[in-house]
């Protein structure tokens, strides 16, 4: 008995020895306060009198931003360090939080929403590179396993937050800079367990295609109903009567699952 008690109690130890708590807790920051931008933006683009088309073309930006900017992370990292790249997207993502709240203009929320998208491309690849870098090869499967589920639930959780913060008022977007603040301080606290990048010829994303389309492929899929889903659920749900918050509820939902 005392045996299999000490034999749970070094896995245990070991278990949280392998777990790279600090790039986990950084990318669900940033994600938390990505998926509450996007309900945000969605629920004002409709009340505006903007049409889905436009609201999806406004999440197309992020989009298109994120297969821009992933090529160049690795060399950006090698060349800068992964600190330094972090703090840089983190600051930038900020700003252009702080960006909606002082304009209305249509054009520029598209650059601003791409520039969040930019920087949150760089918050995941790097983040999850830390993982896969710091995590031995036996616990890989099930700190990623656990790394998914908690960034799942981040992101559910910020169009939910919408029903403490209006979505036509500020609070979302302070909210959001507050969520990016507190992964800056995650990202300070673990500064010395951030993996360097060796620098290396440029990466082309279409190589990536032909050589494991199977699995590039379900990701752009993935990536391209869970965007559909948190951006336009709100807008179908306002259009059928309801709340902003319960269409940014019905989001969290879809997200949750």
């Amino acid at each position: 008995m005392m045996h299999g008690a000490e034999n749970a109690s070094t896995s245990f130890q070991r278990f949280r020895a392998e777990l790279p708590a600090g790039p986990i807790l950084l990318i669900a920051f940033g994600a938390c306060s990505l998926s509450m931008l996007a309900a945000t933006l969605a629920i004002r683009l409709h009340e505006a009198g903007y049409s889905a088309r436009a609201v999806g073309f406004n999440a197309a930006a992020a989009g298109i931003a994120a297969f821009a900017v992933a090529p160049l992370i690795p060399t950006a990292a090698a060349r800068l360090g992964t600190v330094r790249l972090l703090n840089a997207a983190l600051a930038l993502a900020a700003l252009a939080l702080a960006g909606f709240a002082l304009t209305r203009s249509f054009t520029a929320w598209l650059v601003l929403r791409a520039v969040e998208g930019g920087c949150a491309t760089v918050l995941f690849v790097i983040g999850e590179y830390w993982i896969t870098a710091r995590v031995s090869d036996g616990w890989r499967g099930l700190v990623i396993g656990l790394y998914v589920a908690g960034v799942a639930a981040a992101f559910a959780l910020g169009p939910s937050l919408l029903a403490v913060f209006d979505p036509r008022g500020p609070g979302p977007l302070i909210a959001g800079i507050v969520l990016l603040g507190a992964a800056a301080l995650v990202r300070r606290a673990a500064a010395g367990e951030a993996p360097a990048i060796e620098p290396r010829r440029r990466s082309n994303l279409l190589r990536c295609y032909v050589a494991a389309p199977a699995i590039m492929l379900a990701a752009t899929l993935h990536g391209a109903i869970e965007t559909a889903g948190l951006n336009l659920l709100p807008v179908y749900a306002a259009s059928a009567g309801a709340t902003p918050t319960r269409g940014a509820m019905l989001a969290s939902l879809f997200i949750l699952g």
